[in-house]
């Protein structure tokens, strides 16, 4: 199921949604990535294993720093948020290149959720 896609990433982000402001839902966005980051890819904040989990390699220090500005303050910085919504080369915003990771990630709460009920 597609919880989220990238066009529901992009209106989040523009919009924000009932709870989220849209520097937090970049944070959330984020932290879910970095979350699914390997301890040791953790620690040192690099992407270490080519296994389309976590972040590439070009985004590896960034995004921990992102993740981890989230969790300290409940959400990231002009400067971080203009990083990861800005256009790349492919005219797309940055954070949408992770959104089947996040859909992933949403799916598998979902699933963890109906399992406890």
């Amino acid at each position: 199921m597609k919880l989220v896609t990238k066009e529901k990433l992009i209106s989040w982000v523009i919009k924000g949604t009932p709870t989220k402001t849209p520097k937090q839902v970049v944070g959330w966005a984020i932290n879910a990535i970095y979350e699914n980051q390997r301890a040791d890819e953790k620690a040192s904040a690099v992407t270490v294993y080519a296994n389309g989990i976590g972040f590439t390699q070009s985004d590896a220090r960034v995004g921990s720093v992102t993740a981890k500005q989230y969790l300290q303050y409940g959400e990231v910085s002009d400067k971080l948020f203009a990083l990861w919504t800005a256009r790349t080369k492919t005219h797309t915003m940055r954070l949408l290149k992770y959104a089947n990771q996040l859909n992933d990630i949403a799916n598998q709460k979902q699933n963890e959720t109906k399992t406890k009920t």
